[in-house]
């Protein structure tokens, strides 16, 4: 429907093409958002920085390394674009989930920004899917060293440890956080009323160590819920 109704518009902004190629790229489409992708050059219309985001993450999420790769090139080569920090999080996903670890690591090491909580999550997440406990050491210090009260920090390292039964590294990691005053946030979930959109719950749910919910807490509102 939504490629139906895109294909019938007159005329196309950068801003419309972005929708559809991300669009794409978000429900696994990547072949499609590439096709797309193209499409739009061939049209006159010049790619800008969103663009890119959205055509690196189709890439990372349809499994797409090297075409994923040639596009962060041409970024820069072809269209005059310098990376931000969003492509850099979508490149290093991209190689991180299909297991090109050491070669995310180079990215990150000569990257011109700093890297955030989401370039670190994806190589410390893939460090846990790929069993490389070893790497997920080396950039969980280097991620506790630049984002020392960042609670996810000791979460995804700590997960790397448990993924490979190394139990001895969870409990470590979880007196680091303890000895630097360090507590992972509590999730939350939010309940809307359709019937009343004005009103709605929230319950902030504190996990306990053995991952169980130990207190659900109605912090707005009460709602009543079929």
């Amino acid at each position: 429907m939504a490629l139906e109704s895109f294909s019938l518009m007159p005329e196309k902004s950068t801003p419309s093409w972005n929708c559809m190629i991300g669009g794409l790229g978000r429900h696994g489409r990547a072949h499609e958002a590439l096709s797309q992708f193209r499409q739009m050059v061939r049209a006159g219309s010049r790619p800008n920085n969103v663009t890119f985001v959205s055509l690196l993450h189709g890439c990372s999420h349809g499994g797409l390394v090297d075409e994923g790769l040639k596009q962060f090139r041409d970024m820069r080569e072809v269209y005059g674009i310098e990376p931000g920090i969003k492509h850099y999080g979508c490149i290093i996903d991209l190689m991180a989930r299909n297991g090109r670890l050491n070669e995310a690591v180079e990215v990150i090491r000569e990257m011109e920004i700093k890297p955030d909580s989401v370039v670190w999550g994806a190589l410390l997440g893939a460090c846990m899917v790929h069993g490389n406990v070893g790497l997920g050491e080396a950039m969980g210090a280097q991620m506790m060293k630049n984002l020392p009260w960042h609670d996810g920090c000791y979460v995804m390292l700590s997960d790397v440890y448990a993924s490979n039964g190394q139990w001895d590294g969870v409990l470590g990691v979880r007196r680091m956080m303890a000895d630097f005053g360090v507590r992972k946030e509590p999730g939350w979930s939010l309940v809307v009323n359709v019937a009343q959109r004005d009103h709605h719950k929230e319950w902030q749910c504190k996990i306990s160590e053995g991952d169980k919910v130990r207190e659900g807490m109605n912090t707005t509102e009460s709602l009543n819920v079929l």
